[in-house]
């Protein structure tokens, strides 16, 4: 008689829950301040955002109130999530959805909107400051671990001017902006030189390409902000998003036929940046494709996330959502 398999012991969920939500909760918040944007450009009252708001909101306590009761409960998991190069940037996410959540709500609730950005902001500067001094730390990092997700600490930075700029944080915002473009221009030679030598991220990991439009789409919106113009600069930024969009949206069928995993997330906030970015600068300037462009992507965008949210949901429910996240390329060996 033969004697029954063991079963597999049940999934912590909780000590399984992934960094890997916040993007999906900056993807959010990306398309308030597209639908903000387009909403602006139109004329009409920024209270018609509010429902994309709330939905943002939902989706930063959703993933706040799971990740810090990881951090209460299995201090050692969050720690491992800490010291794993993939996840590693992640964390900078949470500062950055932060900030988000302030930006989107100056319109709406200006006094509020402020303490949100500020919180934020803190966050974004220690954190951030974290991640690089983990780089060039005792800890050695491969060609082969390096992916576009790295470039999530510097968008944070970039972020940080669109909402300090309208609150009047001028100093700051300047000091964030130059930290962003610093840290986005080192990096983007070594991605690409990772792409070029090593090929492509794995294959649940590939989405994560798109976010190789958000910078300098995050940075012409920043620009705007500081500067309060349109100008040269504002556009050249606007210029190679639309040139790393080009390159992306080759890809994105293939993308989106993969298997569903958090990385597709980091499909969503590059192109709302990239909406954002067209629609404020058309209307500013009065070009018409541009504002055409910024509406289609913010509608693509919106299709593309309900699909996300159900896909997400289905993972929630069957456990998807907290399998062992997919592994970092191995170091190369000599």
């Amino acid at each position: 008689m033969t004697e029954p398999t063991p079963s597999a012991p049940p999934v912590d969920r909780l000590a399984r829950w992934p960094i890997g939500l916040f993007p999906a909760v900056m993807g959010l918040f990306g398309l308030s301040l597209a639908v903000q944007a387009s909403l602006a450009g139109m004329g009409a009252s920024p209270a018609l955002s509010w429902p994309f708001v709330l939905l943002g909101l939902a989706g930063l306590l959703g993933a706040l109130g799971g990740y810090g009761r990881k951090f209460l409960r299995h201090r050692a998991a969050v720690v491992a999530d800490w010291n794993t190069p993939l996840q590693l940037v992640f964390f900078p996410a949470i500062a950055i959805a932060t900030m988000l959540a302030g930006t989107a709500l100056i319109p709406l609730l200006p006094g509020l909107a402020r303490w949100i950005w500020i919180l934020g902001a803190v966050a974004q500067a220690g954190l951030s400051l974290g991640v690089l001094s983990a780089w060039t730390g005792a800890r050695e990092f491969q060609l082969a671990q390096v992916s576009p997700a790295w470039f999530i600490p510097a968008v944070g930075n970039i972020v940080a001017p669109i909402g300090g700029g309208q609150l009047g944080y001028e100093m700051i915002s300047w000091v964030f902006f130059a930290a962003g473009l610093a840290f986005w221009l080192m990096l983007l030679p070594l991605v690409f030189l990772r792409l070029l030598t090593l090929g492509p991220p794995p294959a649940p990991l590939r989405p994560t390409l798109a976010i190789l439009v958000a910078p300098p789409s995050v940075g012409a919106a920043a620009w705007m902000s500081v500067t309060g113009a349109v100008d040269t600069v504002a556009l050249i930024l606007l210029g190679m998003g639309l040139s790393f969009a080009l390159l992306v949206a080759v890809r994105m069928p293939i993308y989106l036929k993969q298997p569903f995993g958090l990385p597709h997330w980091g499909l969503t906030f590059p192109w709302a940046a990239l909406a954002a970015a067209c629609l404020r600068i058309g209307s500013r300037l009065e070009i018409p494709a541009l504002v055409w462009l910024g509406n289609g992507l913010t509608l693509a965008l919106a299709g593309l996330i309900v699909w996300l949210l159900v896909q997400t949901g289905r993972a929630l429910h069957d456990g998807r959502l907290f399998a062992a996240p997919p592994p970092a390329p191995a170091p190369a060996t000599t």
